[in-house]
């Protein structure tokens, strides 16, 4: 996903035909997108452009930061007992887990040098976005829910790198926030985003 640093929207964070488009992705991925049958009303909607990295304070960022990590914590734990590939169940549990103790992380930063949450329109269309995701994921099932799962896997997280480095990375003030940034936050999205990719490509297209 190569479309965060202006006009923010990593927020689209459902895959298939709306997700590939936004993405610029390869005509493979969007061929592949078009092939599934999901309803187009199951889909998440797309969240239009609000801020610009310039205007983000660190309330913000922290706020953004704990929204996108229940974009990966929701879905992962709606559909925990229903996927049925391996990799695919341990990965669900895994975000669930890591993204849980790393929100503990930036919040234990936050409360220290006293930064305050404060969500802004960016949060609150990540959290829309994510409860249209569960609603979509709940109308799959089988090999279809696993594939679909992961592909919104590799999206979001895809997503949020983009997101960090172009937009909050840039923006933050704090110094221990941007160093949470750099060591906590982004290593982990990075790994994230390699295992979820390499499990989705053993699934192959949706």
């Amino acid at each position: 996903m190569r479309f965060l640093l202006h006009h923010h929207r990593w927020l689209v964070a459902a895959p298939l035909l709306l997700l590939a488009a936004a993405c610029g992705g390869s005509d493979e991925e969007a061929g592949a997108a078009a092939a599934d049958s999901t309803p187009a009303a199951t889909q998440a909607p797309s969240a239009p452009s609000t801020t610009t990295a310039g205007t983000l304070t660190d309330g913000n960022i922290v706020a953004i930061l704990a929204a996108s990590g229940r974009s990966e914590i929701v879905p992962s734990d709606s559909v925990v007992d229903r996927v049925e590939h391996p990799q695919v169940k341990a990965f669900a549990r895994q975000m669930i887990t890591q993204h849980t103790a790393l929100g503990d992380t930036v919040n234990g930063v936050a409360q220290q040098n006293g930064i305050t949450p404060a969500p802004d329109s960016l949060s609150a269309q990540l959290d829309s976005v994510t409860s249209a995701e569960v609603q979509r994921l709940r109308g799959l099932s089988g090999p279809a829910l696993d594939r679909a799962f992961m592909l919104y896997m590799v999206r979001s997280h895809e997503n949020v790198l983009h997101a960090i480095e172009g937009d909050l990375l840039p923006a933050a003030q704090n110094p221990q926030l941007r160093t949470a940034l750099e060591q906590d936050v982004l290593p982990m999205v990075r790994a994230h985003l390699a295992k979820a990719d390499s499990i989705r490509r053993t699934l192959g297209s949706p």
